[in-house]
C-alpha cells in the first residue's frame, strides 16, 4: 500500500510497497531516503548561501499539502528562502510511484536581487556502503574508489545510476550534476551536484529544477 501521511512532530512521511521511505521537514527539506529501513542517500533539497557563506533559511512555510491514491502520492511544499535583505520564493511538488520512484520539482523565483556563493542540488552517497559501487552517467561508468580521490569521478550529465549488491540507484534531472568525491571537503560521502543559478540574480528571474530518482533492489 502507498501511504502518505504527517507525523506528530510535523514530518510528512511517504511509503511505498516496496520498502522505500522519505521523510520531509514541513518546509519540504527531503531529511531521510531508506530503502527497506536504510539510509541510501541523503539530499534533493538545494543548498543555498549568499556571499561569503551565509545560509538562506526558510521563513513562513505554508502547511504542506499530502495526498495519495493507491497509484500516486503527491505532497506540495511551498515558502521563502531569506538571507538577509535576499529573498526568494519556492513551491515543491514531489510524487511518489508504487514502484519506488519519486519526482522532486522545485520552482524558484528571485523575490529580490540575489548575491549567490552556491546554489546547489545534491545528493550524498556515504562512501561506508557505496565504496566500490559502480556509477554511470550513462556514457562513462567508474568504480567509486576506497581511497579518498581528488579527481572527478563523472563529469556533468542528466543520467545518472549506483549500481551495488543488488541496489540500483536511477537518477534524471534538468540540470547536468556531476560527481565527486566529497572526503576532499570533510565528508564521507560521495557528491552528485548540480547548480543552476550563481552569482548575481536580477530580482524577477524564475527557473525550474526538476529531479526524478528510483531505487530498487
Amino acid at each position: 500500500e502507498l501511504r502518505a501521511f504527517e507525523l506528530e512532530d510535523g514530518t510528512v512521511a511517504v511509503r511505498t510497497p516496496g520498502g522505500l521511505d522519505l521523510r520531509f521537514s514541513p518546509s519540504g527539506e527531503l531529511r531521510r531516503i531508506l530503502i527497506g529501513g536504510r539510509s541510501v542517500m541523503t539530499g534533493g533539497w538545494p543548498v543555498v548561501a549568499a556571499q561569503p557563506f551565509k545560509l538562506f533559511e526558510v521563513e513562513t512555510p505554508s502547511p504542506p499539502i499530502v495526498a495519495a491514491t493507491p497509484t500516486e502520492a503527491r505532497l506540495t511544499f511551498a515558502g521563502t528562502l531569506v538571507q538577509g535583505e535576499q529573498r526568494a520564493t519556492y513551491s515543491e511538488v514531489c510524487t511518489v510511484a508504487p514502484d519506488n520512484r519519486f519526482t522532486l520539482r522545485f520552482d524558484f523565483a528571485a523575490a529580490t536581487d540575489l548575491d549567490l556563493r552556491m546554489w546547489r542540488h545534491y545528493f550524498f552517497f556515504p562512501v561506508a556502503s557505496c565504496a566500490g559501487a559502480t556509477a554511470s552517467d550513462g556514457t562513462q561508468t567508474v568504480t567509486l574508489p576506497e581511497q579518498r580521490s581528488t579527481s572527478p569521478l563523472l563529469p556533468g550529465s542528466k543520467q545518472f545510476s549506483l549500481s551495488k549488491d543488488g541496489l540500483t540507484i536511477e537518477i534524471e534531472t534538468s540540470l547536468p550534476m556531476s560527481l565527486v568525491d566529497h572526503r576532499q571537503w570533510g565528508t564521507e560521502d560521495y557528491l552528485l551536484a548540480g547548480y543552476p543559478v550563481s552569482g548575481k540574480v536580477t530580482a524577477g528571474a524564475a527557473w525550474t529544477v526538476e529531479i526524478s530518482v528510483k531505487v530498487s533492489e
